[in-house]
């Protein structure tokens, strides 16, 4: 990447830090469709087909991205009868009972559970959540091909020890890895001019 390709990305990913902040708060209203804006966002930076730019301005800077995620495998889960789910997505610094992986792992971990109408549940990646909601809202692109699962995953709240959750698993999933990945584009851009 010539030096003017990584000045341009650098501008880029800034503009991105900026939206996010901007649309974060915004995703807070269950009413809003900011999370949509998110779901965009996050697609572009880090999980488009080719080398996302967050991803591809980290590589080049030789900085590895690490997240915090919950020190449990959600496959775990998977086919069994499922009533809620913990809160705790991803972290920017360390959590309580949490693991540190990379960025890729994380986006290929599963991060979130939903159970079909027989009550089985099936997990989805970080990547699958972000990719899709883009896809299927028209935020990316238009896919018309539906999952089933993901309508009523839209409307499921979170419940954990703290109670249950005033936004629906969808935005705050989306929600905490935005708040990642804003601070991921500060420790990125941080020495750059």
């Amino acid at each position: 990447m010539t030096s003017s390709e990584l000045t341009e990305i650098e501008r880029v990913l800034r503009n991105y830090q900026e939206w996010i902040f901007e649309d974060y708060e915004k995703a807070k209203d269950k009413h809003s469709s900011a999370y949509l804006k998110l779901a965009g966002y996050l697609r572009i930076l880090l999980v488009d087909p080719k080398l996302p730019v967050l991803l591809r301005c980290a590589k080049e800077r030789g900085k590895t991205l690490y997240a915090y995620v919950p020190d449990f495998d959600l496959r775990q889960l998977e086919g069994k009868a499922i009533c809620g789910w913990s809160g705790f997505v991803i972290s920017w610094t360390p959590e309580k009972d949490a693991k540190r992986v990379t960025i890729e792992e994380f986006l290929d971990r599963a991060i979130c559970l939903y159970s079909d109408e027989k009550g089985l549940a099936r997990t989805y990646t970080a990547k699958q959540l972000i990719k899709g909601t883009a896809n299927w809202e028209g935020v990316a692109h238009l896919d018309l091909k539906r999952r089933k699962a993901f309508e009523p995953m839209k409307l499921m709240s979170i419940v954990d020890d703290r109670g249950r959750s005033n936004s629906q698993e969808i935005k705050h999933a989306l929600r905490a890895i935005a708040a990642w990945t804003h601070n991921a584009i500060g420790y990125v851009l941080d020495d750059a001019s």
